[in-house]
């Protein structure tokens, strides 16, 4: 149980903080210097590691399955991320920025991956 949480804690708190800046309404974003398509590309970086180290500890798969299941999973979030910014005032839905946020899963789980 132990292990279970130190693995999927950080995932379900990563995911509410993605989900807290989601709710954030359009016009009080906070600017920043970069790309909004980079920050989803670094914010979902991030949640795609730990989301292929919470699957991959189990050892139930091979790593390469991991790192699919992982991208599913990212890509499943994405999408409801971005279906529930549609309903955030002065927000709404991004094919690109879905497209961004499952590319930096890949990349989280890749990453991962090469540090195995």
């Amino acid at each position: 149980m132990k292990k279970f949480f130190s693995l999927w804690f950080p995932v379900f708190v990563y995911a509410g903080i993605i989900f807290y800046f989601s709710n954030i309404p359009g016009k009080e974003l906070p600017s920043v210097w970069i790309s909004d398509k980079i920050m989803h590309l670094i914010e979902y970086t991030g949640f795609g590691f730990l989301m292929i180290r919470a699957i991959d500890e189990k050892r139930r798969f091979v790593l390469r399955k991991a790192l699919i299941y992982s991208i599913i999973i990212v890509l499943f979030y994405g999408l409801t991320d971005e279906i529930h910014q549609s309903f955030v005032p002065s927000r709404e839905f991004s094919f690109s920025d879905l497209f961004y946020d499952c590319f930096g899963g890949l990349i989280g789980g890749l990453v991962y991956r090469w540090i195995k």
